[in-house]
């Protein structure tokens, strides 16, 4: 998010929680009176609301699978989430097996 594209809402980081994100990092949890204020500014300015939402648009189409995919498998590879898969195995071979799923965090 930069100014062009909405409103930065201000945040106190907490530690995250839960079975999937507990003890992985922190939360960044928005402050009411932050958010309060932001929502009815923008409320008040729908040529703002328009203006950002089309850059918005402009900046999300740099949001693609083939570019975001890559980064999120290499952070979730650097948290230890993505189990270690046998090798494939060479033509005639056989099957290789799938993945124990059940090792996978809850």
């Amino acid at each position: 998010m930069t100014p062009s594209t909405g409103w930065s809402v201000d945040f106190r980081e907490e530690p995250a929680e839960g079975p999937i994100y507990g003890g992985l990092g922190q939360w960044c949890v928005p402050r009411r009176e932050s958010l309060v204020a932001l929502m009815r500014e923008a409320a008040a300015d729908p040529d703002a609301r328009r203006e950002k939402g089309r850059a918005a648009e402009v900046r999300a189409l740099d949001f693609t699978w083939d570019l975001a995919g890559p980064v999120l498998v290499r952070a979730l590879d650097d948290f230890g989430l993505i189990p270690r898969r046998p090798p494939v195995p060479a033509s005639g071979e056989g099957p290789r097996t799938a993945p124990d799923l059940a090792r996978l965090p809850a």
